[in-house]
């Protein structure tokens, strides 16, 4: 899903709609639409983020449960877009 969007650039829309505001370059926008080099690298640099923050900020703090609404996959995809727009855009 991640390497999708990053192709597509929808991901820059999935992270507009969660208030995270990406400002890519044509160049950027370009670069990952065409190498799925590039799209790869970004996607396991994202995931990878993601984890860590996810089990600090979420896990070991307990802000997720069963319980609530949101599912725990919910919850990663949220911190993969944290982590996609800390690491990546200005």
């Amino acid at each position: 899903m991640l390497n999708s969007g990053l192709r597509t650039g929808k991901i820059f829309r999935w992270c507009w709609d969660a208030g995270l505001v990406i400002k890519p370059t044509s160049d950027e926008r370009r670069v990952l639409h065409a190498s799925r080099s590039a799209r790869d690298e970004l996607s396991v640099e994202t995931i990878a983020g993601a984890l860590v923050y996810f089990r600090k900020e979420v896990l070991l703090k307990k802000r997720w449960s069963s319980a609530r609404r949101a599912s725990l996959r919910t919850y990663f995809i949220g911190a993969c877009k944290h982590e996609f727009r800390g690491d990546t855009f200005p």
